[in-house]
C-alpha cells in the first residue's frame, strides 16, 4: 500500500512540474509576442502599424477571417511578419483557423520570398524556392 502510494505521488508530482513548466512557456511566449507586436509594428509606417495592431486584436479574438484579411494586405505591401502569418493561415486554416481562404500563385511566391529575405532559417529559405 505505501509503495502504491509513492508510485501515485511520484506520478503527481511528474505531472505538476510539467504543468508547471508549461505555463511557465506560455507565459514567457506572451511577453515574447508581445514584444515582438511592438517591434513589428514599429517598422511599419502610421497607417500600416495600425492596421497591424488591429490585426493582431482580432486574431488574439479569434476573428480570424477580418484578422486574415489585413496581415494579407500588410504581406502584399511587403510586411513579413504579416506575410507568415497570412502564410500560415492560408496552410493551417481548415485545422487550426477555423477557415478556408485562398491568395494567388502571385502573393505566394511574393510572402515566400520576402519571409525569406527577411528570416534566417533554412525552412523559410527553402519555401521561397518553393513553385507554388
Amino acid at each position: 500500500m505505501n509503495t502504491k502510494f509513492k508510485s501515485i505521488q511520484h506520478k503527481f508530482s511528474h505531472y505538476f512540474a510539467s504543468l508547471v513548466f508549461g505555463m511557465f512557456l506560455i507565459t514567457a511566449s506572451c511577453f515574447v509576442h508581445a514584444e515582438s507586436v511592438k517591434t513589428n509594428a514599429r517598422a511599419l509606417n502610421p497607417d500600416h502599424a495600425a492596421t497591424y495592431a488591429y490585426a493582431i486584436q482580432q486574431f488574439d479574438e479569434k476573428r480570424y477571417a477580418a484578422a486574415f484579411g489585413r496581415f494579407m494586405h500588410l504581406a502584399d505591401a511587403g510586411h513579413a511578419p504579416s506575410a507568415q502569418i497570412a502564410l500560415d493561415m492560408l496552410i493551417n486554416g481548415p485545422d487550426l483557423y477555423n477557415g478556408h481562404w485562398t491568395a494567388t500563385r502571385g502573393q505566394l511566391r511574393q510572402w515566400r520570398k520576402l519571409i525569406a529575405k527577411n528570416t534566417n532559417s533554412d525552412l523559410a529559405k527553402r519555401l521561397s524556392q518553393t513553385g507554388e
